[in-house]
Order: structure tokens, then C-alpha cells, then sequence
């Protein structure tokens, strides 16, 4: 059992049947769907793509295909939920979410 602060999870992922947490020093796996896991993390995690999920407190630079995280890493925006996504990320990056 893991102790994990919102705040500290970059973002999550899905790969099969596993869902994954994205932290600063390790990757956390574990049995839950990402709508699922949406819900319980609140509106400051946006899902960007069917398999990304992305706390938007890392997020540096929103661009027409991807997002930059604050630690270079570049994530894909399906074209399926671009404009709900970019509309909730860049009201997050602007501090009215």
C-alpha cells in the first residue's frame, strides 16, 4: 500500500487491462479503468487520448498533436478529444480551472 499525493502524479496511462500511475521516480500498476480512475482524481486530471489521462499541474506547452510535461516528456491529444482537452488545460495553465 502506497501513500501517493495527487500533486505528485504526472500522469497516468493504460496499457491492456492495467492501469498505470506516473510518478517522479517509478511507474505504480495496477487493475482499474482510466474513466474510473478519472473520477476519483478530479478535474485536475484531463484525458487527453483514449490510454492518456494527464494531471494538468504538469503541464508545460500545449501543442496542436501533444503536450510537453514540465519534465520534457511529450504525451499525444487524439484528434477525437483535442478541443475538450486543450480547452480544460489551457484553463488550467491560466489558473481559472
Amino acid at each position: 500500500i502506497y501513500r501517493i499525493y495527487k500533486e505528485d502524479i504526472r500522469y497516468c496511462y493504460s496499457q491492456g487491462r492495467l492501469s498505470y500511475l506516473v510518478l517522479k521516480e517509478k511507474e505504480l500498476a495496477f487493475y482499474m479503468k482510466l474513466d474510473e480512475l478519472a473520477e476519483r482524481l478530479g478535474k485536475s486530471f484531463v484525458r487527453i487520448h483514449q490510454r492518456y489521462l494527464v494531471n494538468s499541474l504538469w503541464v508545460d506547452f500545449i501543442g496542436k498533436d501533444s503536450i510537453t510535461l514540465k519534465d520534457d516528456v511529450s504525451l499525444p491529444i487524439s484528434r477525437s478529444l483535442r478541443e475538450a482537452a486543450t480547452a480544460r488545460l489551457a484553463k488550467a495553465l491560466l489558473g481559472d480551472f
